[in-house]
């Protein structure tokens, strides 16, 4: 019993201490609100996860100062419906183990090897959606040139700063 205990007071408080460190957000909170709306509020970060999701709405918020051609446009409109319905549905999924967790946690009796089970699951699914969301990143990068990707970058910095660009306040 004092065993489940210590383990279950372990899961609880990874699970409140990850993701404490977390980069700036492409959007840095301050985009206008839209298909990529920020869950983020200008004086947090966002998880890398977060951050890199956002960065093709980004570019097409910002797609006259980085000059986007109608091709581009339209293979980073469908980049980001692709991606952000893969990434809902293992957002859900990861939501839904954690309910499991909690209530595995708040019954009467612990089972340690169960826990460890649905913990290894939720994991997975964050593992495969921050591989969805880099694979997402790496493939706008190969649909932007190089001046474009120079531009982007800068376009996030000035976000970041507090300066304003278009889709920032």
């Amino acid at each position: 019993m004092k065993k489940d205990l210590i383990i279950a007071t372990v899961i609880v408080f990874c699970f409140s201490v990850l993701g404490c460190c977390k980069p700036p957000c492409f959007d840095c909170g301050m985009a206008k609100k839209g298909p990529c709306e920020s869950s983020c509020k200008s004086s947090e970060s966002c998880s890398i996860e977060s951050c890199l999701l956002k960065a093709p709405c980004f570019a097409l918020t910002n797609k006259k100062e980085i000059d986007l051609t109608v091709e581009q446009e339209a293979k980073i409109k469908q980049l980001c419906t692709e991606t952000q319905k893969k990434h809902i549905k293992l957002k859900a999924d990861t939501d839904i183990l954690c309910v499991d967790i909690k209530a595995k946690l708040l019954a009467d009796s612990t089972n340690a090897a169960e826990l460890n089970k649905l913990t290894d699951q939720k994991y997975d699914l964050k593992k495969q959606d921050t591989k969805l969301v880099i694979n997402s990143f790496i493939q706008l990068k190969q649909i932007l040139s190089a001046e474009q990707r120079t531009k982007l970058k800068e376009l996030r910095e000035n976000c970041t700063k507090g300066k304003c660009c278009k889709g920032c306040k």
